[in-house]
């Protein structure tokens, strides 16, 4: 009610001495609350940046630091994964597999080799 009395003397559709007894207000108080009134419509339209505010954050050395190591700790178990899944499908892959050994023959122990001339 006092916001529409307060717009009314700002449109002219009713004297400041009548809004002042509907109010029960002084005339310098009248002017300071349609002041106050007016400054918060103009805030409220006031153009600004869509979505919430950004919230800035506020990080220490110790924490940057902190979290540098945690990075490096991170990078070093993720080569170590690397590797170990790349020796475990190597085989599904059909990669590389054992040489196959050569069999020793039970009677020479030697190495093969041409047939004796006789």
């Amino acid at each position: 009610m006092r916001l529409k009395i307060l717009l009314a003397t700002v449109t002219g559709e009713m004297l400041v001495d009548e809004a002042c007894d509907e109010l029960d207000l002084g005339p310098t108080q009248l002017a300071s609350l349609r002041r106050q009134v007016l400054q918060g419509a103009l805030e409220a339209l006031r153009a600004r940046p869509v979505g919430r505010p950004r919230h800035s954050a506020v990080v220490t050395d110790e924490e940057v630091e902190a979290m540098r190591q945690r990075i490096a700790e991170l990078e070093q178990d993720a080569v170590v994964l690397r590797s170990k899944l790349e020796l475990a499908i190597l085989p599904l892959l059909g990669g590389p597999s054992r040489p196959k050994r050569r069999r020793r023959s039970p009677a020479g122990g030697g190495e093969p080799g041409p047939a004796p001339a006789s």
